[in-house]
């Protein structure tokens, strides 16, 4: 399972994913199964259940960076779908650079399915601060404009971000 969401974009991290998930698929044995999974806010299958160690690296290299947040949480929803419909035990290879934001709410979004091992493989070495916007408010009655040629703004407003107790402008 890679991490295509939009924090892999930083660096080389989606990169780093798909050269460390190639390296697995070669080392799988001839007669062994895998399947390529990418996820960020939803989880695509990008391929089959298959020995074919080509397919599978062509659906490795198939993987985009998306603009979505990751989620953990819809992750393991699939695997546990994935281990239901095939009846067999699942060994995961998760592929990511680990964003806090990717967590889901509650812990027991994360269960495994029974008889499921994972498999960690961190990119993108040193934690880097993962930013996010939360939301973004407007005083009543006041108009924002995106899209217009400048000469058609009336005014212009600061914008200020902060984080937790420190205001950024």
């Amino acid at each position: 399972a890679i991490d295509n969401s939009f924090s892999m974009r930083q660096g080389s991290h989606l990169d780093d994913a798909k050269r460390q998930a190639v390296e697995v698929i070669a080392g799988l044995g001839a007669n062994r199964k895998a399947q390529v999974l990418s996820f960020a806010r939803t989880v695509s299958l990008m391929s089959e259940a298959t020995t074919d160690q080509a397919a599978l690296r062509g659906a490795v290299a198939a993987i985009r960076p998306t603009d979505s947040r990751g989620s953990y949480g819809d992750l393991a929803g699939a695997l546990r779908s994935l281990a239901q419909s095939s009846q067999a035990p699942l060994e995961v290879h998760l592929f990511s650079d680990l964003q806090r934001t990717s967590m889901p709410a509650g812990f027991a979004e994360l269960a495994l399915p029974p008889g499921a091992s994972l498999k960690i493989h961190a990119t993108g070495g040193k934690a880097q601060p993962n930013w996010a916007v939360e939301s973004v408010s407007a005083p009543t009655g006041e108009c924002m404009s995106i899209g217009y040629p400048q000469a058609e703004i009336a005014s212009s407003k600061m914008v200020s971000f902060s984080k937790s107790w420190a205001v950024i402008r």
